[in-house]
């Protein structure tokens, strides 16, 4: 557009254009503008069916680089974004806790004592390992007497222990992926609560607003003759959802 077509916007248009670039919605860049919040809505869809303000609206929305495709894409992310998104399945160890008796408990500490036993002798062990070792097997040797010393008090005695280590199916927080779109503006706020990560997705409702009005889904009805139904185009109005 060239310098004399700007010049013919008043400061409220000149600011309006402004506005609606950085936001898209005309009936808060009305608002911006100066122009009533009573007659905003208005207004905004009249600025926006005026050639020389829509060709440089067009202008300076082309210069900023971006797409229309590159713009329905990210709104589309957004609108669709959910948190299991973010969620990854992996494969983790986990134990279940069982119950056992002291009997079976005391077989494997001396189990346990065999072996130690058998790889000191295989490995030669040095002083300071032997002294460790020798540590070891007594601190076992005296926990096997507390539980001889407990069952002859009461045989049905158990400990609840970790049973056998499986790997189980689980999922965690793809903490990169939450990251990349808390930059690209897909996630709100992204923080360390008091019981862990808090994460606030973008306004979906709003985005899925946006997107249908990128992909002219919105459209105008008016009433002819209380019978007939007129659909027309609606002028592209970012509003508040109305």
């Amino acid at each position: 557009m060239s310098e004399d077509a700007q010049s013919n916007f008043t400061p409220k248009e000149q600011k309006f254009i402004e506005e609606y670039v950085k936001s898209l919605n005309a009936t808060q860049s009305a608002i911006k503008a100066g122009y009533s919040k009573n007659s905003a809505r208005q207004i905004g869809s009249e600025n926006l069916s005026k050639p020389n303000i829509r060709e440089k609206i067009d202008e300076l929305i082309k210069s900023a680089s971006m797409s229309a495709d590159e713009t329905k894409k990210i709104i589309s992310d957004i609108a669709t974004a959910n948190l299991s998104n973010y969620l990854k399945p992996v494969k983790v160890e986990r134990s279940e806790r069982i119950k056992k008796g002291l009997q079976e408990l005391i077989q494997e500490l001396r189990d346990a004592m065999d072996f130690e036993d058998d790889f000191a002798l295989e490995v030669n062990l040095q002083k300071k390992e032997l002294e460790a070792h020798q540590k070891a097997q007594e601190g076992r040797r005296r926990q096997i007497i507390r539980y001889k010393l407990e069952l002859n008090k009461n045989p049905d005695a158990f400990r609840i222990v970790s049973g056998p280590t499986q790997l189980v199916d689980d999922v965690e927080l793809d903490l990169v992926a939450l990251a990349a779109d808390k930059e690209g503006g897909r996630i709100k706020s992204l923080k360390n609560g008091k019981y862990g990560i808090e994460i606030d997705l973008a306004d979906n409702a709003a985005m899925i607003t946006n997107m249908a009005r990128v992909h002219s889904l919105f459209v105008d009805k008016s009433i002819v003759d209380n019978q007939v139904t007129m659909v027309k185009p609606l002028i592209i109005d970012w509003g508040e959802g109305e």
